[in-house]
């Protein structure tokens, strides 16, 4: 409860973990937050996809990286794995789904975020994720 407020002021509206996977203990961690742009994002939010995919894949260089129609609107999907090195030679594996999706006020974008720590949970956090991001909507029309 003591992150609460630091996650309000950061944009996340929503924060959980979930069951996910074909193994008993696998779990996803879910984050749904709003970001706001510097200033009123330039042309449609069509093209604004386009360039936020391109700079996603040259961030993360492995990831599959395409540009989708939710009913909210255009949006980035991206999927990505990796291997995180923890204090102590801790290895542990990640895969990660991420839709980031600009809303009709040219000045937010909905980031939602579902990671697992299972390589064999990659079908389910994909499935998962989708259903969550087919499932926004916005109050402005589209």
């Amino acid at each position: 409860m003591a992150l609460v407020p630091t996650m309000q002021a950061n944009g996340i509206r929503v924060f959980g973990k979930f069951a996910v996977g074909p193994r008993k203990g696998d779990v996803a961690t879910l984050t749904l937050g709003v970001a706001l742009w510097p200033e009123t994002a330039p042309g449609s939010r069509d093209a604004l996809v386009a360039a936020m995919a391109e700079e996603y894949r040259g961030r993360h260089k492995r990831a599959v990286v395409q540009p989708v129609r939710l009913p909210i609107g255009p949006a980035v999907v991206a999927i990505s794995g990796g291997e995180y090195h923890l204090p102590e030679r801790d290895v542990r594996s990640q895969i990660k789904a991420e839709y980031q999706i600009p809303l009709p006020d040219g000045r937010s974008v909905v980031i939602l975020s579902v990671i697992a720590e299972s390589e064999d949970a990659w079908p389910a956090v994909a499935e998962a994720t989708a259903k969550v991001a087919w499932s926004l909507r916005s109050g402005e029309t589209s």
